[in-house]
């Protein structure tokens, strides 16, 4: 119950779910690439909108002020966001609205060739990028409409590993819950505790989350959690190669 303390901890987990190579740019005297780039721009502006989003959820449907309500959305959305995965309040009683926009942090996780896990920032700005091109060209099918990040055009084959990363990413975790449903758990927990392990978080919703610990699964699904994390932190496709035929 220390203000310091939970400043100090989301600061440090916002700068270790940053770019590291901005680093190196600010080392070498070229800060101005931080305000430049577009990743660690949307991922402040995400977190920004999700406090404001949790904060707005529990001052309407609970007791709490709005200094209290602000603290605790802006510790929780800090940490879900960068999947640290800490916690400092009871965020399973939160308002839906609140618990719905954890678990889309979760999802989504911090930039790339960072410590955070899931999807990162990028690739979600690159499938929303995506997107809107299949808009465009459905409206002009003769158009030659580029994926841009930054002012640069990113190329097909990149683009094209990305939106595989983000189908295989999303295909994983829905085998896994289909998996851990075999324990007869609900919904809530057996979904966002796949999500947990699988995007490296480790803050589930449910039971899970009731409990503190994952100690109610089977020794079986144990195992098969214990491999998701490994998958999730080793960005899919190194786990994936490794059973296929050709890399033998």
């Amino acid at each position: 119950d220390s203000l310091l303390v939970e400043i100090v901890i989301s600061v440090f987990c916002v700068l270790a779910s940053i770019n590291f190579i901005l680093y190196h740019y600010v080392v070498t005297g070229k800060a101005s690439y931080l305000l430049k780039d577009i990743e660690l721009r949307v991922f402040i502006i995400i977190m920004v909108l999700a406090t404001l989003v949790c904060t707005l959820g529990l001052v309407l449907q609970s007791d709490n002020s709005f200094g209290e309500a602000l603290r605790e959305s802006f510790f929780q959305v800090v940490s879900m966001a960068t999947t640290s995965g800490y916690t400092r309040s009871p965020y399973i009683i939160w308002p839906t609205v609140c618990q719905f926009t954890l678990l889309t942090l979760m999802f989504i996780g911090g930039c790339a060739a960072s410590t955070s896990g899931s999807i990162k920032v990028i690739r979600v700005i690159v499938l929303f990028k995506l997107i809107w091109r299949g808009c465009i060209k459905r409206m002009h099918p003769r158009s030659v409409v580029a994926v841009k990040v930054g002012g640069n055009a990113i190329s097909a084959p990149v683009v094209s590993q990305i939106t595989v990363f983000i189908l295989l990413y999303m295909m994983i975790f829905l085998m896994s819950s289909f998996l851990m449903s075999f324990q007869g758990l609900d919904m809530e927990t057996t979904i966002t505790a796949t999500l947990a392990m699988l995007s490296n978080t480790g803050a589930a919703f449910g039971e899970a989350a009731a409990l503190g610990n994952f100690s109610m699964f089977h020794p079986l699904i144990k195992i098969y959690l214990s491999a998701l994390m490994i998958i999730g932190r080793l960005e899919l496709f190194t786990i994936i190669i490794l059973f296929t035929r050709n890399f033998w």
